[in-house]
């Protein structure tokens, strides 16, 4: 809710709290992956994605969301400066 409301960095600290209390809680990555990818920071977003894959390994919509990750990473390693609405264009 708060990346819907613009504030995808109050929801990463959020999220990073929660994982960080509970590192079982595969919804909790799985926010905190969102986070991420919605403040650009797309290999923190991947490694998070893949982190509540290791949880919850049959959520093929999470798996989709890391490996887009890995397709923005592997056009642009250093793709901090893309945004989010642009690095999915096209990807």
């Amino acid at each position: 809710m708060l990346i819907d409301y613009g504030l995808p960095k109050a929801a990463q600290n959020l999220f990073r709290g929660v994982a960080q209390r509970n590192k079982q809680d595969a919804g909790a990555q799985e926010g905190l992956a969102d986070a991420e990818f919605a403040n650009g920071e797309y290999a923190a977003a991947r490694d998070a994605y893949r982190a509540s894959l290791a949880l919850d390994p049959a959520n093929a919509a999470i798996a989709k969301r890391a490996d887009l990750c890995g397709r923005i990473l592997a056009l642009e390693p250093d793709s901090r400066g893309l945004g989010a609405a642009n690095a999915t264009r096209g990807v």
